[in-house]
């Protein structure tokens, strides 16, 4: 796994072969004769796993991968034949390769159905893959040109060849140009929809790649594959009720199970509902056929929720799948930090560079988090910038040195602004993620930039209108600007998007006391505590509605109540004071000031308070 091909051969010598017969010991010998660039001697090596174990799938596909690299692909058809025949015996990627292994042998006979039919299974297992859907695109081109009438068709496949070309080599906006001819082309298939959307969604353009996902299932409404992506793009816009929908439809056509369930819980899992999403994995691991990243999600969702001691388990399991997936290592790191320790998976992670991954800018990133998380900055630093160096286009780098230029700012003035323009790096790198673009409306907030900060909402608003909080956010900024009439507006929109947010009904209850409604004010404060009746907040702001409106003994039973559940807070003991005094009770209103000042002696408004005592 690290690359020292020496030190194993070394201690494969020392493996009595003939004494146990362990097909993987000649596997081992086999992969180690490849990495020395002798073919025949790996040959001989698999030939021997699998005389010991005739079931043993990878050295079967290791012996069709030389002989297809060799240019003898036809010699490795027992082999192929043997491996389609017995699907179980290997991963779905290894499986995958096989079917392209196939397709490439049924076109050496010039069998271009059996080929399409082969490459087709392919990219079921793997459909990302781009050298699978370059050879997909060729041969539907080449299958359309020789049928009567589907010269269309040819011509559209062409272009999504030429596409995927492109692709390949980086040269997206090409790309897309030649699969938006492709939809001109044959205006009626789905096919460069669908591309276009993966397209878009590679780029961050979430809106437009729902659009042309969309349109492909209203072409295709029978396609799950079509489904499938259109839900992502859903969830990935916080569009919920038309995700709940899509899914409904999906799950009434004939499509596995467990991806339906998937999809559910990765729908919770985007709304917070850690508990929903848990139980829908859960469903997902319980079907006959399961999708393999749904370990990945689940363990995430374990990780997220707070419950990270039994995540390595399944990031282990999704690495069965896929040995080299990065999203379980780092995954496990991930779930030790919070379970174990930070020096324990920064060991993990230091281990994984040592082995000379290619993901060197996400490895060096996720140590540089880890030092933020322990407060060393310098080392934090340092990881930042090796990661930029790695990979300048990664975007969590730019994230992360936000995050560290902003535990500068009580020593440095100018701290923010590069904090700024950090946050600016990351969305320029990662636009599909909205954090960054809040992220600096909250610190333009703090700096009273207010134009600056609403540009930055707006920002978010054009790509996820239905983005979680945003018209909340929009109101706090209004409220901070003093124009309560139009914060009210916003906050009124929030509930009717999310009828349940404590947050946002306490916000709209400040701006209606600004505005003198209150009433309507105290109304939002009593809603806010019925949905969470273990915050102090709501309570306190109800004590606060009804001292304004003198009804001062239900102010005080509030207050006690707040009072109660936060009782480190200072305010809380002032505000009952003021109650007191109104009331006309000295004795308790002196006694809550002297609290609110023994436990705030640098009260600034400590000169005032002292006048009640």
């Amino acid at each position: 796994a690290k690359g020292d091909s020496q030190s194993a051969a070394r201690y494969l010598t020392l493996y009595p072969d003939e004494k146990y017969k362990l097909p993987k010991a000649a596997y081992f010998r086999g992969r180690l004769a490849e990495s020395f660039g002798d073919d025949q001697a790996a040959i001989e090596q698999y030939a021997r796993a699998v005389q010991w174990n005739p079931d043993h799938g990878k050295s079967r596909l290791r012996t069709a991968e030389i002989l297809y690299r060799r240019s003898r692909l036809k010699d490795a058809a027992p082999q192929l034949k043997y491996l389609t025949e017995k699907p179980t015996l290997l991963s779905p990627l290894d499986l995958s390769r096989t079917y392209f292994l196939l397709s490439r042998l049924f076109q050496l006979g010039q069998n271009w159905d059996l080929g399409l039919a082969a490459i087709e299974r392919a990219l079921k297992l793997d459909r990302d893959n781009t050298d699978y859907l370059l050879e997909f695109y060729t041969l539907r081109a080449r299958l359309g040109e020789k049928v009567l009438g589907a010269k269309r068709e040819a011509q559209m496949y062409t272009l999504m060849g030429e596409g995927q070309k492109l692709m390949a080599q980086g040269m997206v906006h090409e790309a897309m140009s030649k699969f938006l001819e492709a939809r001109q082309v044959h205006i009626k298939s789905p096919t460069p929809l669908a591309r276009l959307g993966d397209l878009f969604m590679r780029t961050g353009e979430i809106s437009n790649a729902r659009l042309n996902y969309q349109k492909a299932t209203e072409l295709a409404p029978g396609r799950v594959d079509l489904w499938t992506r259109y839900i992502h793009s859903l969830i990935e816009s916080y569009d919920w009720e038309e995700a709940t929908k899509a899914i409904e439809r999906l799950r009434k056509l004939p499509v596995s199970q467990s991806s339906v369930d998937k999809l559910t819980g990765d729908l919770y899992f985007r709304q917070r509902q850690y508990t929903d999403a848990l139980l829908s994995y859960r469903k997902a691991m319980s079907r006959e056929t399961i999708d393999s990243s749904v370990y990945i999600a689940y363990a995430d969702t374990l990780v997220e929720g707070g419950m990270a001691k039994d995540a390595p388990f399944f990031y282990s399991l999704a690495q069965r799948f896929d040995p080299l997936n990065l999203k379980a290592r780092v995954g496990i790191a991930r779930a030790l930090a919070q379970s174990d320790s930070i020096d324990r998976a920064i060991d993990l992670l230091q281990d994984e560079l040592q082995r000379g991954s290619t993901a060197r800018a996400e490895l060096l990133s996720t140590i540089a988090e880890f030092n933020i998380q322990r407060g060393e900055w310098k080392q934090a630093q340092s990881f930042v910038d090796q990661a930029k160096q790695a990979n300048p286009e990664y975007a969590l780098p730019w994230k992360l040195q936000a995050q560290i230029e902003r535990s500068k700012e009580s020593e440095d003035p100018k701290a923010l602004d590069r904090a700024l323009s950090a946050y600016k790096g990351y969305s320029d790198r990662n636009s599909s993620d909205p954090s960054g673009y809040l992220e600096r409306y909250r610190l333009l907030t703090r700096q009273k930039k207010f134009d600056l900060a609403g540009e930055e909402l707006e920002k978010i608003f054009a790509t996820f209108p239905k983005y979680p909080n945003l018209h909340y956010f929009k109101g706090s900024l209004y409220a901070v600007m003093g124009n309560h009439k139009l914060a009210i507006e916003e906050f009124q929109i929030e509930l009717k998007n999310n009828a349940r947010s404590p947050d946002t009904m306490i916000a709209l209850g400040r701006s209606l006391i600004e505005a003198g409604l209150l009433k309507e004010a105290l109304e939002q404060f009593q809603r806010a505590s019925i949905l969470s009746p273990q915050a102090s907040e709501p309570k306190a702001m109800t004590a606060y509605a009804n001292f304004l409106l003198k009804n001062y003994p239900a102010s005080v039973a509030l207050y006690k109540a707040a009072i109660a559940l936060d009782r480190g807070n200072p305010v809380l003991y002032k505000r009952i004071g003021a109650v007191y005094h109104a009331m006309g009770d000295i004795q308790s209103s002196r006694e809550a000031f002297r609290t609110y000042l023994q436990m705030e002696p640098d009260a600034v408004d400590r000169a005032e308070i002292q006048k009640f005592l």
